[in-house]
């Protein structure tokens, strides 16, 4: 599967599979915490839906779990992980990481990051201590911070990378990045953010 089909994909997950009608339902689970897995499987279910031959948190082996695997010719393994503003780019190494376990397959990286800062929804137990509104980087830098890590990074473009974006109290915008293809260490190293 193309990058650029597989963010099709993405961005049809959170239109499609949900409705305009729980948009606010949707809004409450991404500020409240981490929603990998539910985005996941929005994932799953969208790529089902499309007659797509799917597994799920597929064992490879004792340890390791791929989280949605295409059985479409050779097989392409998907790694899903969502990623916050208050850690910035800190955090692109679990992907790195993830990706990594599978040299031997085509593997793509799925990343969401949640941009709250303009978001004034009130919230009676916000997720940590409301660090994702406080965040002081933003979407390029953590762009930026993939781009150091993975050869491809679609999309190219911010405004390309918008899934979703929630206008009632205050602006949520959700984003979604495929990569693939792993830069050596060395890369890595330069101006990490």
């Amino acid at each position: 599967m193309m990058p650029s089909t597989l963010h099709a994909h993405v961005r049809d997950s959170v239109h499609r599979v949900v409705s305009n009608s729980c948009k606010n339902g949707m809004r409450f689970l991404l500020e409240s915490g981490s929603t990998e897995g539910f985005l996941r499987d929005l994932l799953g279910i969208e790529l089902k839906t499309r007659g797509y031959s799917l597994c799920r948190e597929f064992q490879t082996n004792s340890h390791t779990k791929v989280d949605l695997v295409l059985r479409q010719g050779d097989p392409t393994y998907i790694e899903v992980k969502q990623l916050h503003m208050r850690d910035a780019g800190q955090y692109v190494k679990n992907v790195v990481h993830d990706l990594k376990r599978h040299p031997r397959r085509q593997c793509l990286g799925v990343v969401y990051l949640l941009d709250m800062k303009a978001s004034r929804s009130k919230m009676k137990c916000p997720s940590f201590r409301d660090r994702n509104r406080k965040a002081k980087r933003g979407i390029r830098e953590a762009m930026e911070a993939l781009r150091l890590s993975f050869y491809l990074v679609y999309p190219h473009t911010e405004t390309q990378a918008r899934i979703r974006r929630f206008s009632d109290e205050g602006r949520l915008d959700l984003y979604a990045f495929v990569v693939k293809s792993v830069r050596p260490p060395r890369a890595n190293r330069r101006g990490a953010v």
